[in-house]
């Protein structure tokens, strides 16, 4: 929603779309070929003045085939159990989809998985989210991705695309995975900079309403109300900022994004 309400204000502004991952937008960012960054903590860059935007847990993306496999009989009971937190030691011998490293997201689970002294069987890594969450629905192998992900198509996805996968936090505090606006301190924030946090904020708060309802909705229907998610990746972000006429915003929502004039 953020892009085209930004659009519809500013008419005059273009945007186009290409990839790149966490790494490469401070590496934008700190040549001045971008304005603003749209990404998960920690921000290594010094001299970036940080906005929050929300935060949320990193979610174990599981093929319910793969929890009916592992637990059999159980596996109803056992879902209701990881609802409030995964045991991640249950899914040592399945295979793991993971982001290349490079993604913030990726280094938040590798630490993960070593302070619980866990090696996973990884069989694909990719530059995509969109990619990974895929080949999960797919019942090709399990993966991790920021909570926010998952709701975003949780609102607008069918729900044939739930009923495939199963969806369990990562309860460490350490796997907080925090969404964040960061901009350089030496450089001025245009008005169209602080118009675009002020549309992100919007955004994310509509859709945590929009969450809310949808999950009592779901409960007084005596719906499913565990894994009620489907599959997206917001990625980062990073927009460019300048004169209105003329200037080029490039995004991306299958992942990591720059903005370049």
């Amino acid at each position: 929603e953020v892009l085209p309400k930004f659009q519809a204000e500013f008419p005059m502004v273009d945007f186009s779309l290409f990839e790149g991952n966490s790494t490469h937008l401070e590496d934008e960012l700190a040549h001045g070929r971008v304005d603003l960054i749209v990404c998960f903590q920690p921000i290594m860059m010094e001299g970036v003045e940080v906005v929050p935007l929300t935060q949320e847990d990193l979610m174990l993306v599981v093929p319910r085939s793969f929890t009916d496999q592992i637990f059999g009989d159980r596996a109803e009971e056992m879902r209701k159990q990881f609802a409030d937190g995964a045991d991640i030691d249950a899914f040592q011998h399945m295979p793991f989809i993971l982001i290349k490293r490079g993604n913030r997201t990726r280094s938040i689970v590798d630490q993960y998985f070593s302070r619980h002294f866990f090696k996973p069987k990884l069989i694909l890594e990719t530059e995509n989210t969109i990619t990974t969450l895929a080949m999960a629905e797919a019942g090709v192998g399990i993966t991790i991705c920021p909570e926010l992900f998952v709701k975003t198509i949780h609102v607008t996805a069918a729900r044939s695309s739930t009923d495939k996968l199963d969806f369990f936090p990562l309860t460490d505090p350490s796997t907080i995975s925090r969404l964040v606006v960061g901009y350089r301190r030496d450089r001025y924030l245009s008005h169209f900079g602080e118009r675009f946090i002020q549309l992100t904020q919007q955004a994310l708060h509509t859709l945590h309403q929009r969450l809310i309802a949808d999950n009592a909705g779901i409960i007084v229907d005596h719906k499913r109300a565990v894994g009620r998610y489907c599959l997206h990746d917001a990625g980062d972000l990073a927009v460019l900022q300048g004169d209105v006429e003329g200037t080029d915003l490039r995004v991306d929502f299958s992942a990591d994004l720059v903005a370049e004039l």
